[in-house]
């Protein structure tokens, strides 16, 4: 009895050990994108905008691809005042052709206005899971750019 009681626990510790093994190998192949805000193309990251500004980058970087794996970005104005809530604005698509990739979307605003001030954000996903999300925020005023 004594020796079936050991041969059990010896069993049950060797499960144990391969499921701890095998979640290890999936959490290395993970795929996850990080991404920020600027106003300009390699710019410091931000959050807040003013309503002046030309375009709006989202910069982002992801690893744990397989080629063909596509990135989607896209942009909503969740609270613009007059406008819809949650409306979606645009959307874009890449193709990952490497492990790591880097890249940048943006969007600008129509020639001759401004942005609508209020509340934004970026989705990305990664084959049609939500991978990341960045909020932002319009603000009236005037951009003043330093070099």
């Amino acid at each position: 009895m004594a020796r079936l009681g050991l041969v059990c626990l010896a069993l049950g510790w060797l499960a144990i050990r391969v499921c701890a093994d095998q979640t290890g190998a999936e959490s290395l192949g993970k795929k996850s994108v990080h991404a920020f805000l600027a106003a300009r193309k390699g710019g410091k990251g931000t959050t807040t905008f003013s309503a002046d500004v030309q375009e709006i980058y989202v910069v982002w970087k992801g690893e744990g691809f397989q080629v063909g794996d596509t990135i989607q970005v896209t942009w909503i104005a969740e609270d613009v005042g007059a406008g819809s809530k949650e409306s979606e604005i645009r959307r874009a698509n890449y193709k990952v052709y490497k492990e790591t990739e880097e890249g940048v979307f943006s969007l600008g605003r129509p020639p001759g206005r401004t942005w609508p001030v209020g509340k934004y954000r970026v989705e990305l996903y990664i084959n049609g899971s939500i991978a990341e999300v960045v909020k932002f925020t319009v603000k009236p005023g005037v951009t003043i750019e330093t070099n």
